[in-house]
């Protein structure tokens, strides 16, 4: 056997046979020469698996030991130190995302309340970096999206704002003559309204007074109104008289407007100046009033369906009614909007209290609905949920020839 030992040594031979039996390093505790060792023996072994020798190495037990004591050491310093690394970096990492956290989440609050000028400053490029561009992206996008409805919404309202200033130049202008007094109110809920009046004398000795709304509200509603105003005076030029009158405006809006379930209300009253006769037919517009010379009011209820709902056959002559009218007498034209709305004592106003409204005004000389309006004034318009029109004809030269109404 060679050794690097300064004396000769000899292996036990129980390790040589176990060397033989299991063919691996095998390890033991040994003592030469009145010292204790670590061995480690490797058999050697040929091709054929048989064993031809064998390799030991040989340590001071005590030597070995302190290497392995020292060995420990250092790996729990370095276990230690790899902790607190890890430790720190645990905490800066956390630290960086908690931050990173709470700037975007601090930001999309803002957003939630209506703030989309903001912008995430997140300095890491992890992917919380990632989603803080992400998210300043989208709301690059949103604020240009915004930018883009303001444009077009102002246009829009401008175009609505030309609209309703141009549907206030179809509103009958106010009269004030001798033989005629015209008062009229048009308070739209949006810019542009539904409701319709219109009078006007197709010959002499005859005026037409008419008002009437269209289902629905806003631009829609007043579209429809537009085309139905050229009708109905169109009309009033064939003097085709208020049965006639409804009867084709329900033919129109059937043959035009079907498919978009449009109808209105149309009161149409016909006042022949001579004889002092009214006629009137109403598809299912609100009772209005006829007033007499001594203020007592007189309402005018529906005589028929809406138009535009039934066919034509509905409407006939048996639509209309007669009245005869004194020297003094005065017609009240209004829309339901006048009256179905929430009033000052949060209850709905409705049709009984708004005639009260107008015997308080009749009884004082004044324009009809003035009181109704004062304290319509105190409500604010701006509460309107449905449009407003009303009209007080006044003082009818009957028995004249009616040049001057038509004038």
């Amino acid at each position: 056997m060679y050794s690097t030992f300064a004396f000769p040594i000899r292996l036990p031979p129980a390790l040589y046979r176990d060397l033989r039996s299991a063919k691996q390093q095998v390890y033991r505790h040994l003592s030469f020469n009145g010292q204790r060792y670590m061995t480690a023996a490797f058999p050697l072994l040929d091709r054929h698996g048989r064993y031809l020798g064998a390799v030991a190495i040989f340590a001071p037990e005590e030597r070995a030991l302190r290497a392995v004591a020292t060995t420990e050491r250092w790996m729990w310093i370095t276990g230690a130190a790899a902790l607190l690394v890890a430790l720190v970096l645990a905490f800066v990492l956390g630290d960086s995302i908690r931050r990173a956290v709470q700037e975007l989440t601090s930001k999309m609050r803002e957003v939630m309340d209506g703030n989309y000028n903001v912008r995430a400053e997140v300095a890491t490029r992890d992917e919380l970096g990632q989603l803080a561009d992400g998210f300043n992206e989208m709301l690059a996008r949103i604020r240009e999206h915004q930018r883009l409805l303001a444009e077009q919404k102002a246009v829009l309202e401008e175009q609505l704002r030309m609209a309703g200033h141009v549907q206030r130049l179809l509103v009958p202008k106010e009269t004030d003559t001798d033989c005629l007094k015209v008062r009229v109110k048009y308070l739209p809920a949006l810019e542009v309204s539904g409701d319709y009046a219109y009078y006007g004398s197709p010959r002499e000795g005859v005026l037409y007074a008419i008002i009437g709304d269209v289902s629905g509200h806003g631009a829609a509603a007043a579209l429809v109104m537009s085309r139905v105003s050229t009708f109905v005076e169109e009309m009033v030029e064939e003097d085709v008289g208020p049965a006639g009158m409804v009867k084709r405006l329900n033919g129109f809006l059937r043959q035009n407007f079907s498919t978009a379930n449009v109808f209105a209300t149309l009161f149409c009253a016909r006042i022949d100046l001579r004889s002092g006769q009214l006629v009137y037919s109403s598809a299912g517009h609100p009772a209005q009033f006829l007033v007499s010379g001594d203020n007592e009011l007189q309402p005018l209820e529906a005589t028929c369906p809406p138009a535009g709902l039934l066919p034509d056959g509905v409407f006939t002559g048996a639509n209309e009614r007669e009245l005869a009218l004194d020297s003094q007498a005065r017609l009240l034209l209004f829309t339901d909007g006048a009256y179905e709305l929430d009033w000052l004592d949060g209850e709905m106003l409705g049709l009984e209290r708004f005639r009260e409204y107008l015997e308080m005004s009749l009884s004082e000389g004044a324009f009809a609905f003035s009181a109704f309006l004062q304290d319509l004034e105190k409500l604010g318009t701006s509460q309107l949920s449905d449009d407003i029109l009303l009209v007080d004809f006044w003082a009818l030269c009957l028995g004249e020839t009616g040049k001057e109404a038509r004038d």
